[in-house]
């Protein structure tokens, strides 16, 4: 029988207005840090955020 198949990467892409980019960038890495899923299989695989701002 053979392993299952597992993730070797996550990537979180949050979009938001770039209005509100000065307003919500240090909250939002403040929870990407914070962010319990992240924190419990980071050293297992990768995890990336991205931002888009429109």
């Amino acid at each position: 029988m053979s392993a299952p198949t597992r993730f070797s990467e996550i990537t979180v892409q949050v979009s938001a207005p770039a209005a509100l980019e000065d307003l919500i960038s240090k909250p939002l890495l403040k929870a990407e840090r914070g962010c319990i899923v992240h924190n419990s299989i980071r050293d297992a695989i990768t995890v990336r955020f991205t931002h888009e701002w429109r």
